[in-house]
């Protein structure tokens, strides 16, 4: 079979062919390639054959790039130890990296120890005199705080006792005001009552002609009777003279 070269990694040695016949791409690896003095680049024209890896996937191998120099290009072998050669100080240097990082952290835990020993044994001097000063300290506090629960506890009854005063005072005062609005509007009307009582009488007039204001028509229709003052019996007396828009 034959491909084109689309995608080659020189640090790893491995690459991908896509096959002429429009299959998918398949894998390809330095060491299989029948040539072993090539350097393949993207866009080589590679022949080969179908085979299987070690996970059991398809990839190439007797591979060769169609009309290669030889004497232009670099040995497969020397390709592949190069890539060893990276690989394995990529590890040594991760191997160096980790035992710095342990010889580090060993330091550390050395000076914490010995700082943490010497705490120690400073607190245990002081141990005596610290702890009665702290039991000191624990029952002033103690103290002020049962003294910070009593006044909290005045003050709230003396609140409570001032706003249930104030409230009652409130509620007297408005029933104060409420009845002496009602002996006001009550005594008004018992007023205006007693002076219409007064001042209109049924004395048998009938006709809007003889009334002298639409107060008196009114009076006149709801307690006299024969009256004729309501023509269109809508409850509203002598429209055209007196209790309506025309006089």
């Amino acid at each position: 079979m034959k491909g084109h070269l689309v995608k080659w990694d020189f640090e790893r040695a491995f690459g991908f062919i896509a096959p002429d016949d429009g299959s998918e791409n398949i894998f390809i690896h330095i060491s299989d390639f029948k040539v072993k003095d090539c350097r393949p680049k993207v866009g080589d024209l590679i022949m080969y054959e179908v085979g299987k890896g070690k996970n059991g996937k398809k990839k190439a191998i007797r591979a060769y790039i169609q009309n290669i120099k030889p004497n232009h290009s670099v040995s497969s072998n020397r390709i592949i130890h190069s890539y060893n050669e990276k690989k394995s100080k990529r590890r040594r240097l991760f191997s160096s990296r980790r035992i710095t990082l342990l010889i580090s952290l060993v330091i550390i835990l050395v000076i914490f120890g010995k700082f943490h020993f010497f705490d120690d044994s400073q607190n245990n001097v002081l141990s005596i005199p610290k702890h009665q000063e702290r039991t000191e300290m624990t029952d002033d506090f103690d103290t002020f705080m049962k003294e910070q629960k009593k006044f909290r506890e005045e003050h709230t009854k003396k609140t409570l006792k001032h706003k249930v005063s104030t409230e009652e005072t409130d509620d007297f005062s408005s029933f104060m005001k409420q009845q002496e609005r009602f002996r006001e509007e009550h005594t008004t009307k018992t007023l205006s009552h007693h002076n219409n009582q007064t001042i209109y009488r049924c004395d048998g007039r009938e006709y809007c002609s003889q009334m002298n204001s639409c107060e008196e028509a009114k009076y006149f229709i709801k307690h006299c009777p024969y009256t004729k003052m309501d023509g269109d019996g809508d409850g509203i007396p002598c429209e055209n003279q007196w209790c309506g828009h025309l006089k």
